[in-house]
This record gives structure tokens, C-alpha cells and sequence, in this order.
């Protein structure tokens, strides 16, 4: 009886053997070839409300400045950019008690020039309350024209000495650099 069904299990194995190397080269899968496309120094600044949950509830005003570059990986058949966006800079928390902090961190992106969404974990060094202070801010942001109009949700939790404070920023954020290109590519344009 096993023999039987080797022999049937390898008649059917060489029939269909044929037919699988035909299928494997109709459908030929192409891999993206992502290659570097955009080069970009940024200046960034974000404006909003600061909303703080411990050590207790309450609202200010938040501010952020950034410096740092852009690097956009794109393939050539056009699929969506890779975006990578390190950053140093300042960040000011007014909701109780207030945080001033440096700022790093490396963006992460998908989308294209016109709209991207980045993901950018942030370390912090700073005081908070008189103390000095470690955390983490990491932010969600809806990005247009290469990054120049942007609109911010992060999540900020901070830690000095016995205090632990965790709040929420909502930011609409400017850089400079890219806004300044499409200036001045319509203003070229113009000219034509």
C-alpha cells in the first residue's frame, strides 16, 4: 500500500513540476532599488498647547526649534519615498511644571514630497522643576510640501529625581528651508 502511494505521490510530483516552473516564470517579482534622491538641511519650529497628565493635570503652551537634515530614499519605478530626518534642538513645555529640554532624535518617514507621515522619537536632556531631567518624546506628524507645513501629536514622559510627568503636545510645525524652495521654484516659474 505505501509503495502505491510513493509511486502515485511521484507520478503526480513530475507532472506538476513542469507546471510550477512555468508559473515561477510568469510572475516575476521586482524588488525596489531605493537609492538616495533628496538632500535637505531643515529649520523647524512648532507652535501649541502642552497638556500635562501627572504630576497633575494641567494646559500651557509648547514650543519646539529644530535643526537637522532630510534624506529621502526613493525607487526608481516610484514607490512611496523613505524619508530620514535627524534632529537636534530646543524644546519648552509650559504646562505645570515647566520643562526645558535639548532635544535628539532621528524622523522616520513614508510618503512623497507633497504629503509624508513621520514617526520621530525624541531623547531629552533638560530641568524640569529646578531639576535636572531625562525623557522621552515621541511625536506622529502629518507632513506637506517636503516637510514645510506639518501638524504634530506627541506623547512626552519625563523624569527627575522623584518626579514623573507625562503629557501630550499638539504642534503645527514650519521649516523654513522647504518652504523657502517652493517660494522660490514659484517664483521661478513665474518668470517663464
Amino acid at each position: 500500500m505505501s509503495r502505491s502511494l510513493l509511486a502515485g505521490w511521484l507520478i503526480a510530483s513530475a507532472c506538476l513540476l513542469p507546471r510550477q516552473a512555468e508559473a515561477r516564470k510568469r510572475v516575476r517579482v521586482e524588488n525596489p532599488n531605493y537609492h538616495l534622491t533628496l538632500k535637505l538641511p531643515s529649520l523647524r519650529i512648532g507652535l501649541g498647547p502642552s497638556f500635562t497628565a501627572s504630576p497633575m493635570r494641567s494646559a500651557g503652551f509648547g514650543f519646539q526649534l529644530h535643526a537637522g537634515g532630510q534624506f529621502a530614499f526613493q525607487d526608481v519605478r516610484r514607490y512611496p519615498a523613505l524619508f530620514l530626518a535627524p534632529e537636534f534642538g530646543y524644546m519648552f513645555d509650559g504646562a505645570n511644571p515647566r520643562h526645558h529640554s535639548a532635544a535628539f532624535g532621528l524622523g522616520l518617514g513614508v510618503g512623497n514630497p507633497r504629503v509624508r507621515f513621520m514617526f520621530r522619537p525624541r531623547f531629552l536632556l533638560g530641568r524640569l522643576d529646578r531639576k535636572t531631567a531625562v525623557g522621552l518624546n515621541t511625536g506622529a506628524a502629518l507632513e506637506f510640501m517636503m516637510g514645510g507645513i506639518g501638524l504634530e501629536l506627541a506623547h512626552q514622559v519625563s523624569y527627575a529625581d522623584s518626579i514623573v510627568r507625562q503629557g501630550v503636545q499638539v504642534m503645527v510645525t514650519l521649516d523654513f528651508v522647504p518652504l523657502a524652495l517652493v517660494g522660490v521654484r514659484r517664483w521661478w516659474q513665474k518668470e517663464d
